[in-house]
C-alpha cells in the first residue's frame, strides 16, 4: 500500500484539523429554501382543504371508492376511509417530505456521521419531524450547516466507536493502521456498518483533497468483499484496503499517513483521551508526496459504473434509464473508461457497450479501486493489430518454444500468442483484464523487478518508451532469453541501428509512422538473436 496513494503535502496536509475541514463544504442557497417554504405553504393549504371537504358525511361515501378500488387493504373500507383523510397524519407526511427535500438542498446528510444520518432518516421515515415553518427550518438548517466541522470530527469518532472491542488489533488509545469491524454482514449487508466504512472513506478522501463517495457507496464494496471472501480489495487509489470474512468481520487497513491524522481529528472531540504521540506524524518518516501510479476517478463516475447492468455472460453492459440525464462530462468520462477496458458502442442510439471478454470482474476492480491506469505513467499504448501481426511473424514461434510477453497491457499482442505464453504486467487492473480474457499465466509485477529465474525461447514486447525505459526492458529481456532464443520488440524509431545488444545478430524494420492511436510517434521493430 505504500506506493499507491497520493498524500498531499501542500496546504491541506499542513493545516490544523479545524482549518483542514473549514472550507470543504457547500453552502445552501437562501432563495432555494425560500422557494421550498412557499411550496410547503401551498401544499399544506391544499391538504387542509381536502381534509375539510371530505369531513363528516362526505367521508362515509369514500368507503365505496375504497371498497371498489382497493379491496386488498388491511382495514375495512369504512375504517380506511376514516384513516385515509385524517388531517393530522397527512400534515405529518407533508412535513417529513419537505424536511427530506430541504436536507437534499444542502450537503449536510453527506457530512453527517452514520449515527446522526440514521437518526434523521428515522425521523423522516416515522413521520416525526417538526412543522416545516420558516423559523424552525431556518434555525435548523443554519445550525446543521454550522455544525459540519463538528460532524467531520463525529464521523471519525463514530468509526472509532464502531470498531470491534474483542480484537486486540483495535487499540483504546486511538486508530492504528489496521482496524477491525465485526457484524458487517450476516449474509446480508448491515447498512449501518457499511455506513461506518463509508465514513472512513469520506474522511480519507477529504485528507487527500478528493471528491467523496456518496453515503451509500460502500454497501456495494461490502457485497463485493462477501463474494471475494478473504481477499484484500484495494479501495480509493490505495488509501484503504478491506477484507471481508464469512463470519461477518471486515478488516481494514489505511495508508500509513492516515492513522495519525485520524487521531488528530479524534482529539478535537477528546483532547485528553488521545496521547500526543498518537496524533503526530511519526518522526522517523519523512512527509513526502507519493506519485500516483493509477489515476483516481471521480466518485460520481464510479457510482455510474457500479450501476451498470451486464448481461449474464458479461459481454455487454447497459446503463440504466438515468444515464441520459447525467452531466455530459460524467457521461463522457464513463464512456472513456469503458472504451479503455475494450468496450465498443455499436449503436449510438442505445447506451450499450459490447466487450469481447467477460468484463464483470474488471468492472468490479474499477469500482473497488476507484482508479484506472494513468496512460502516461504506464505508457499504455496498445500494440496495433498490423504491428502485432508482424512481431509474431518475426518471432517464428514453434510448438516447443516457451514464450514471454513483458508489459502485456490488456493483451493486444498476447491474443496472437500461444495459450502457454507467460504475461507480466504492472497494472493490477490490466492483470484482471488478461485473466478475464483467458490468459492463465499472468504475473502482476514490474518486469524490471520481476524475480523469475527461468529463461524463455521467445520474448516479444512493446515496452514503455519514456525516460529510457524501453532500453532497460530490452536489457532485462536479453538476460531472460534462452540460448538460441529470439527477442522481438517494438521500439521508438530513434533506437534504430543503435548497438543495443553487442555481439547479437540484429535486424531492424523500416520506421512505421502513425499506427499508434492517440500519438504521432514513429516506431521500429527489433528482431535479435543471441550468438
Amino acid at each position: 500500500m505504500g506506493d499507491l496513494v497520493r498524500v498531499t503535502s501542500g496546504p491541506v496536509a499542513n493545516r490544523s484539523m479545524a482549518d483542514d475541514v473549514a472550507s470543504l463544504f457547500e453552502d445552501v442557497s437562501e432563495e432555494s429554501v425560500a422557494d421550498l417554504l412557499v411550496e410547503y405553504q401551498q401544499a399544506r393549504e391544499r391538504v387542509t382543504q381536502v381534509a375539510s371537504t371530505l369531513a363528516g358525511e362526505q367521508r362515509g361515501v369514500l368507503m365505496f371508492f375504497i371498497e371498489g378500488n382497493a379491496r386488498d387493504v388491511r382495514y375495512g373500507a369504512k375504517a380506511m376511509a376514516e384513516r385515509l383523510f385524517g388531517l393530522e397524519g397527512a400534515i405529518k407526511a407533508l412535513n417529513a417530505d419537505f424536511w427530506r427535500r430541504a436536507l437534499d438542498l444542502t450537503d449536510v446528510l453527506s457530512c453527517m456521521p452514520q449515527a446522526r444520518r440514521d437518526a434523521w432518516h428515522e425521523q423522516i421515515r416515522e413521520l416525526e419531524t417538526p412543522d416545516f415553518d420558516e423559523a424552525t427550518v431556518t434555525a435548523t438548517l443554519r445550525q446543521l450547516l454550522a455544525d459540519r466541522r463538528l460532524f467531520f470530527a463525529e464521523r471519525v469518532d463514530g468509526v472509532f466507536r464502531a470498531l470491534s472491542r474483542t480484537h486486540v488489533t483495535n487499540a483504546p488509545q486511538g486508530f492504528r493502521r489496521r482496524m477491525i469491524l465485526d457484524g458487517v454482514h450476516d449474509g446480508y449487508v448491515d447498512c449501518t456498518k457499511a455506513g461506518h466504512i463509508n465514513d472512513l472513506r469520506i474522511v480519507v478522501a477529504k485528507f487527500m483533497g478528493r471528491d467523496v463517495p456518496g453515503y451509500r457507496a460502500s454497501r456495494a464494496i461490502v457485497e463485493m468483499g462477501m463474494r471475494r471472501r478473504g481477499e484484500w480489495l484495494t479501495l480509493d487509489g490505495g488509501a484503504i484496503r478491506i477484507r471481508v470474512y464469512k463470519r461477518g468481520t471486515a478488516h481494514l487497513e489505511v495508508h500509513e499517513e492516515m492513522a495519525w491524522r485520524l487521531n488528530a481529528v479524534l482529539a478535537y472531540l477528546h483532547p485528553t483521551a488521545i496521547a500526543d504521540e498518537h496524533r503526530r506524524r511519526p518522526a522517523k518518516r519523512r512527509a513526502r508526496a507519493v506519485e500516483l501510479f493509477d489515476r483516481p476517478l471521480p466518485f460520481r463516475v464510479i457510482d455510474v459504473l457500479s450501476e451498470l447492468k451486464p448481461d449474464p455472460g458479461g459481454l455487454s453492459v447497459k446503463h440504466n434509464y438515468t444515464y441520459s440525464s447525467l452531466d455530459k462530462h460524467i457521461r463522457k468520462e464513463v464512456e472513456r473508461v469503458l472504451a479503455l477496458l475494450g468496450g465498443t458502442m455499436p449503436d449510438t442510439r442505445e447506451p450499450v457497450f459490447v466487450f469481447d471478454y467477460d468484463v464483470l470482474d474488471v468492472l468490479e476492480e474499477v469500482v473497488a479501486s476507484g482508479c484506472i491506469p494513468d496512460t502516461k505513467a504506464h505508457q499504455y499504448y496498445p500494440t496495433p493489430p498490423s504491428i502485432a501481426a508482424r512481431v509474431v511473424e518475426l518471432a517464428e514461434i514453434g510448438a516447443e518454444h516457451t514464450v514471454l510477453e513483458p508489459s502485456a497491457g490488456q493483451g493486444a499482442l498476447a491474443e496472437l500468442l500461444p495459450e502457454r505464453t507467460v504475461c507480466v504486467e504492472a497494472s493490477r487492473l490490466h492483470c484482471v483484464v488478461l485473466r478475464s480474457k483467458g490468459f492463465g499465466q499472468v504475473h502482476e509485477a514490474d518486469f524490471l523487478k520481476w524475480g523469475a529465474r527461468r529463461r524463455f525461447d521467445r520474448i516479444l514486447l512493446n515496452p514503455p518508451f519514456d525516460q529510457g525505459r524501453w532500453r532497460a526492458h530490452i536489457e532485462r529481456a536479453s538476460e531472460m532469453l534462452a540460448p538460441g532464443g529470439r527477442l522481438v520488440a517494438v521500439l521508438p524509431a530513434s533506437a534504430r541501428n543503435r548497438d543495443l545488444l553487442p555481439g547479437w545478430s540484429v535486424t531492424w524494420s523500416e520506421p512505421i509512422v502513425g499506427e499508434f492511436r492517440g500519438t504521432s510517434i514513429s516506431v521500429v521493430i527489433l528482431c535479435a538473436e543471441a550468438r
